[in-house]
């Protein structure tokens, strides 16, 4: 599904619909669908000019890169969560870091540390994490909202090599603070400009030659596994291959709700983790 027309969670909500539909199932069973959102997001008019992309990175597609899948499986989760904490988990304030923290955490640290090894020096390093932003704002959307309701938050890193502890604090830090600034903004009167300012400072990162930019996101607790349309469930999801493009990671649960299944991609030049 292109993000014009919804994201993670509209096509998730869709496919549910669908499935129950194929089984016979009443869509009265289902919580109604949430289009009240749009009188939030009137139609406005808003430029703004955004720097055209000239570095080699930009020519990076998906049949220049090299992509790999990792499997984490439920105990494997468990125990990284637990080292991501650190020793007592208290730059964390006692809470463990979520799956999703602590696997791109550890992942973003090996990229790194591969660019690191393939450069011969460590280079100033982004994440973009897309987060769905329904209940972030204020007051919150209902989560049957329909429509595209996610952005980037980015963490920033200066050259040289970071403990995973350290990553997981940067992404807890990273997201609370959307949630505070960005987020509200979002929801208000704001929100236009808030996204062209956000799209401008993510161009502005991705010109920078002295710059690794990576990005995430995650599908998993969207129930895509447990699609049934009649013919049983799907052995494995993904996305099309036109999607991995330079420097991306997609986590997604897998059969078993339990594991994760994180897919990198990389370009070919900088090798594979």
């Amino acid at each position: 599904m292109s993000h014009k027309f919804g994201d993670g969670a509209t096509l998730s909500r869709f496919i549910k619909d669908w499935t129950s539909l194929s089984h016979g199932k009443s869509q009265t069973l289902l919580p109604p669908l949430d289009f009240k959102v749009s009188s939030r997001f009137p139609p406005s008019v808003f430029a703004v000019e955004l720097p055209a992309d000239k570095s080699e990175r930009a020519a990076v597609t998906a049949d220049k890169c090299i992509t790999r899948r990792y499997m984490f499986e439920a105990s494997k989760i468990a125990n990284l969560r637990a080292k991501a904490a650190g020793i007592n988990g208290s730059q964390l304030q006692g809470k463990q870091p979520t799956r999703t923290e602590a696997i791109t955490a550890l992942i973003w640290r090996y990229a790194m540390i591969a660019s690191r090894l393939n450069k011969g020096f460590s280079m100033h390093s982004v994440m973009h994490q897309l987060v769905n932003f329904r209940e972030r704002v204020e007051p919150p959307f209902s989560k049957n909202s329909i429509g595209k309701f996610v952005q980037y938050f980015s963490i920033q890193l200066e050259a040289g090599m970071v403990k995973l502890p350290d990553l997981v604090c940067k992404f807890r830090r990273g997201i609370e603070e959307f949630g505070k600034k960005e987020a509200k903004r979002l929801g208000g009167d704001d929100w236009m400009e808030e996204i062209f300012q956000s799209w401008k400072e993510r161009k502005d990162i991705s010109i920078r030659e002295d710059t690794n930019l990576y990005t995430c996101t995650s599908l998993c607790g969207f129930g895509f596994s447990e699609t049934d349309f009649g013919w049983g469930k799907p052995i494995w999801l993904s996305l099309d291959s036109g999607s991995f493009l330079n420097n991306f990671l997609l986590l997604t649960s897998t059969r078993d709700g339990d594991g994760v299944e994180a897919c990198v991609s990389l370009g070919r030049r900088y090798g594979i983790i």
